[in-house]
């Protein structure tokens, strides 16, 4: 603040407005003794009381007080800024005051609320009000600015919610990129068999919205993409996207299979079958996949990897194999991003070491093995072909095999008790155990369908508890035996084929996207939103929201909810024609002072903070500065300020509480 400015705020007259919130402040305290001290002990000012400022006719009346002219600048004695802040910055700008010379005095909540007694609440009341008096005197008029934004929006993830997003916006005449790292779109919906609680097909539900998504006019799909960079801020960001290639043409092939016919190369298929069976190097990944075109594996094609092999190219009647096909780079201008890259169900590192394979699945890949079109056309197998007698179905595993001490997967339990009663159904004389460690139900019809589905006569159950320890190894006649020891006692128990819940992971596709955006997520990979209950939407990072799994396991209701939520936040946010609006609370940089340190940069967790090589001084931009303040507590040489937070006003307020 220069001395001009500081010798102007401090000869400001100032008008205290005295809220008596009805009898909540009048009762409980001595207004006419804070009017009196107030008068004795301050210099310059006036002081006014209404029966209720946030009233309709209080607003009005306040409203018309500042519109005079008269009034310079105002503290408003009543209750908090969190309570009616917002209100009184309403009615400052629609008397075209500057809001940012107002004080908030909170002596309801601080003092009538919370002090019995009638003179120690007063005596409160007056320090804070003084104290609020003598920040407003430093207080400087700050101004907000407009920018134009687009209304674009990139989408990351072709999975339920993303494909949810991607529709409403589109419907409602955004345009949308949305960028799918692996070569079809649905997530892993549409891989299984049937959906909870109703037992609808899961593949006919969603092919609707799928084929939606893939024809609508509005929606650019980006298969086999990943982002790579994200620059710029909400409203204008700058998306590189990679692009890698299917060596197929995307709109010549038909779908008819003779590429993989003739080639020669079969390899586990992991992507998609989890294992159970195999698949060519070039293939269309799974019955029903959209886009239904085949595509190439470049790690296993032998023409992509110098030999001389050429049969699919050889056997298209379509010409559409083109090997020459290169990785691109594609840019996107939007001016919002969804992050929908759902989660990911690992493998048992548990079964790593074997030289033999279990016959143990965690829940994904039992739940392909259940699919009617999937690698076993829905037979329950062993690895080697037997159709077990004996099932144990085994509750919140992590990865080594062990019961996780914290992390629960909120959705384990009913996908578990489903696939009971698909065992029940496809094995009627087959024995079923459980061990349960808890169990977290919840959702219209969710505890009737979880309790038909294990009411019957096969069906047996025992608890776990975190100490547990699980080992496993193969049992006589190719069954498994697993020995359970609970801390207390050691218990050995024989199957035939063991289904296992690990907990659900953040997907590994957005790590490098995340640690480049500076995105936080917690231990298991889940982005972490802004404020679980006020902002569950939003990342820390203006402009980035979230939607469906990539913020932690959700049912398929659950996702389409979040992420209707996100493209109606979006669609409320970025508005055709509509300015947004620039905080004009933020930090900014004194170049003078700077040390060049870079703490600043290093500590902002809102990437607001850059450091100028050429000109050896750190910037903020305003766009993606929150005011946190961060920056400005711990910069050494104090060259930067926090508007409407700054030094000046802080010492004010707090050497007025301490006189």
């Amino acid at each position: 603040m220069t001395d001009t400015k500081q010798n102007q705020t401090q000869t400001d007259r100032v008008t205290i407005f005295l809220c008596e919130c009805g009898p909540i402040i009048r009762d409980a305290l001595d207004l006419d003794l804070i009017k009196a001290t107030l008068e004795r002990d301050c210099a310059n000012i006036e002081l006014k009381r209404y029966p209720t400022l946030c009233s309709e006719d209080g607003q009005l009346w306040l409203q018309k007080e500042l519109e005079t002219g008269q009034i310079k600048r105002f503290v408003m004695a009543g209750c908090s800024p969190g309570e009616h802040g917002h209100t009184m910055n309403a009615v400052c700008r629609r008397a075209g005051f500057n809001p940012f010379l107002m004080t908030m005095a909170n002596i309801r909540e601080q003092c009538s609320w919370v002090i019995e007694d009638r003179d120690k609440a007063t005596a409160k009341a007056i320090t804070i009000i003084k104290a609020a008096l003598a920040r407003n005197r430093a207080q400087l008029p700050l101004h907000e600015k407009e920018i134009d934004c687009n209304t674009d929006v990139l989408i990351i993830g072709a999975g339920v919610a993303g494909m949810t997003a991607a529709k409403l916006l589109a419907d409602a005449g955004r345009n949308v990129v949305l960028v799918e790292q692996s070569a079809v779109i649905g997530g892993k919906v549409p891989l299984m068999n049937e959906v909870y609680p109703n037992m609808e097909c899961a593949s006919c539900m969603i092919e609707h919205l799928m084929d939606e998504v893939l024809h609508h006019g509005k929606i650019e799909l980006l298969t086999c993409s990943e982002v790579t960079d994200l620059l710029g801020f909400l409203g204008n960001f700058t998306a590189r996207i990679t692009s890698r290639p299917r060596y197929v043409n995307l709109e010549g092939c038909y779908a008819c299979g003779t590429c993989s016919q003739v080639c020669p190369v079969s390899v586990p298929d992991i992507e998609f079958q989890r294992g159970l069976a195999s698949k060519k190097a070039i293939t269309i990944p799974y019955p029903g996949a959209l886009p239904n075109t085949a595509l190439i594996d470049p790690e296993y094609c032998l023409a992509l990897n110098g030999g001389d092999c050429h049969e699919c190219v050889q056997a298209c009647p379509f010409g559409n194999i083109e090997l020459d096909h290169t990785e691109t780079i594609i840019e996107r201008q939007v001016g919002a991003v969804v992050i929908a890259t759902g989660l990911q169900s690992p493998f048992p590192a548990f079964l790593d070491h074997q030289t033999e394979k279990l016959p143990v699945f965690d829940l994904f890949t039992f739940e392909r093995m259940l699919h009617t079109d999937g690698p076993t056309q829905g037979k329950i197998l062993t690895w080697t072909g037997q159709t077990p007698q004996s099932i144990l179905m085994v509750h919140c595993l992590d990865e080594n095999g062990a019961s996780p001490e914290s992390h629960c997967s909120k959705i384990c339990c009913m996908i578990m008790a489903k696939c009971i009663r698909e065992i029940r159904t496809r094995l009627p004389e087959a024995t079923i155990h459980s061990l349960v460690m808890d169990r977290c139900i919840g959702g219209r019809g969710y505890r009737e369908f979880y309790r038909a589905a294990l009411a019957f006569p096969g069906y047996s159950e025992s608890l776990i508890t975190p100490e547990t320890r699980l080992k496993w190894e193969q049992g006589p006649a190719e069954t498994l035996r697993l020995f359970i020891d609970t801390g207390l006692q050691q218990i050995t128990r024989e199957a035939d084929l063991a289904v296992v819940a690990l907990p659900f992971r953040g997907s590994d596709s957005i790590s490098n996207f995340a640690r480049q955006s500076q995105l936080i997520r917690d231990a298991q990979g889940f982005f972490i939103e802004e404020h679980e209950k006020l902002k569950p939407l939003h990342t820390r990072k203006s402009g980035l929201f979230l939607a469906g799994g990539a913020q932690g396991p959700k049912d398929i209701q659950d996702t389409v909810s979040q992420a209707a939520g996100t493209a109606g936040y979006i669609m409320s946010l970025l508005v055709p024609g509509k300015k947004l609006e620039i905080e004009p609370t933020v930090a900014s940089v004194d170049p003078e002072r700077c040390g060049a340190c870079k703490l600043c940069v290093q500590t902002c967790v809102y990437q607001a903070i850059s450091f100028n090589e050429q000109d050896n001084r750190a910037e903020i931009n305003d766009m993606l500065c929150r005011g946190c303040g961060v920056c400005a507590a711990l910069c050494p040489s104090s060259a930067i300020t926090a508007h409407h937070f700054s030094d000046a006003q802080i010492v004010a307020e707090l050497e007025s509480m301490c006189s």
